[in-house]
């Protein structure tokens, strides 16, 4: 399963991270943190460069998506590189494509034509985000947009954005071996290249 998740975020902030964060969010050894922009792609030493980019003094990007070591994306200073897949528990976790900008703008009008703009100096950002259930046990886990937020330079959390996201959004119950795809979308700061995204349900 896969959803949409829309989040507001402050202008000039830069390092935005998606994060995951399961349960009831006060678990930090639980949290998962995945680069959504390029200068937010610090990963493990342990994974392999990405194309195209060269490594920093602090840690090698992972390459777009391939399934990792539970140990990656811990921490926003090594999180998952965009494009690769963390587990967390009893769900793997992949950000499948995030879209900034006009085309993201595109998709939240066509979404809902009484969607509001963002504000002065925001765009929207709307990931797509793959969750599978990886559980052995036959009990249905929740996966919901407000499982997810983006944090950026400012370190403060984006919540997703409260507009009717592109379909399909991220909404499901999964059972074992069970996945969903859908859509998240958020209002950041335009000017921040470095989100994190951070899986950390409530």
């Amino acid at each position: 399963m896969s959803g949409w998740v829309a989040l507001p975020v402050s202008t000039g902030e830069t390092g935005r991270q998606l994060v995951f964060l399961p349960g009831a969010g006060d678990r930090p050894s639980e949290f998962r943190y995945l680069a959504i922009d390029v200068g937010g792609a610090l990963a493990s030493p342990l994974a392999s460069p990405l194309p195209g980019s060269s490594a920093t003094p602090l840690a090698t990007p992972i390459t777009g998506g391939e399934a990792v070591s539970d140990r990656i994306g811990l921490t926003r200073s090594a999180p998952a590189g965009a494009g690769s897949a963390v587990t967390v528990g009893t769900l793997h976790i992949e950000l499948l494509e995030i879209t900034r900008s006009e085309g993201a703008a595109i998709r939240v009008r066509e979404a809902g034509a009484f969607n509001p703009a963002p504000l002065p100096g925001n765009e929207f950002a709307i990931a797509w985000i793959g969750v599978t259930s990886v559980s052995e046990v036959e009990t249905p886990i929740a996966v919901t947009s407000d499982d997810f937020s983006l944090i950026g330079s400012a370190n403060a959390p984006y919540a997703p954005a409260p507009i009717i996201a592109p379909k399909p959004t991220l909404d499901a119950w999964l059972l074992p071996g069970g996945s969903v795809q859908g859509y998240v979308a958020f209002e950041v700061a335009a000017s921040d290249r470095e989100l994190t995204l951070v899986h950390a349900p409530a």
